[in-house]
């Protein structure tokens, strides 16, 4: 290769490398969460996920896996198919359904147990 076709196909890597660090990682929050089924051992729910893009570019989701994380405690792991587009600088709603088990109700509800005198807020994060 010559010495004028390296340094192209350089600069084009590295433009493409430059480009490809400017992508931002979508938000996703926990828009609403129904009982589904629910047995002695394990727990059905419905979600529905909210995600923000914050790109300038469409986000195409075919499908998605998450762990629903309450009071900083795991609570439920979840996965969903979808053939959503969330618009560039916009937000859409997934549905997806999330299993719990026993012991993960128990921690919640170890978790909101707090001593006499100090209040504990409820935060939920879906990753």
């Amino acid at each position: 290769m010559t010495r004028p076709a390296r340094w192209v196909v350089q600069c084009s890597a590295a433009l493409l490398l430059a480009g490809c660090a400017s992508v931002e990682p979508p938000s996703v929050t926990l828009s609403s969460l129904r009982m589904q089924q629910s047995t002695l051992s394990e727990q059905r729910f419905l979600t529905m996920l909210r995600i923000q893009n914050p790109n300038d570019f469409d986000l195409a989701v075919e499908g998605l896996s998450f762990d629903l994380v309450v009071n900083d405690q795991p609570f439920a792991k979840g996965v969903g198919k979808s053939d959503t587009v969330i618009p560039a600088f916009g937000s859409g709603v997934v549905q997806a359904e999330a299993i719990t088990t026993l012991s993960g109700l128990i921690r919640q509800f170890q978790t909101l147990r707090a001593p006499a005198g100090r209040s504990s807020p409820t935060t939920s994060r879906a990753s």
